[in-house]
C-alpha cells in the first residue's frame, strides 16, 4: 500500500501545473493515466500478495494464528484496488486545491 501511495503522490505536481495553465485536456488524460497506472499496480500487488497465502504457513507462526490471521489477509489484499483509485482520485483533489473535501472523505470513512 505505500507503494501505491508513493506512486499517486508523483502525479500531483504535474496535475497541479496543468491545472494552473488551465490545460483541462492535459490534466484529465493525466489523471485517467493516473487512475490506470494505480489500478493496475494494485492488481499485480493483489495478485503477488494472494500469491504469498500458501507461504504463510512457512513463516514460523503457529498454524492456529496463520489460520486466523488469511482472512484478514485477504480483505486487506482486495482492498488495495479500491485504495489505489481514491488515491488517485484524492491526489487530484490535491492538485486542484480542494483539500478540504479529501478531509471530509477521510474523515467520515474513518468513523
Amino acid at each position: 500500500m505505500v507503494f501505491l501511495v508513493g506512486v499517486s503522490h508523483g502525479i500531483v505536481a504535474r496535475l497541479a501545473a496543468l491545472l494552473a495553465q488551465a490545460d483541462v485536456p492535459a490534466a484529465a488524460r493525466l489523471l485517467g493515466h493516473g487512475v490506470l497506472l494505480n489500478v493496475m499496480l494494485a492488481a499485480m500487488l493483489c495478485l503477488l500478495a494472494w500469491g504469498a497465502v500458501p507461504w504463510m504457513y512457512h513463516l514460523k507462526q503457529d498454524a492456529e494464528v496463520t489460520r486466523l490471521a488469511l482472512p484478514y489477509y485477504r480483505i486487506i489484499v482486495l482492498s488495495l484496488l479500491p485504495t489505489a483509485v481514491f488515491l488517485a482520485l484524492s491526489r487530484y483533489l490535491e492538485a486542484s486545491g480542494r483539500t478540504g473535501m479529501i478531509f471530509f472523505i477521510s474523515v467520515s470513512l474513518a468513523v
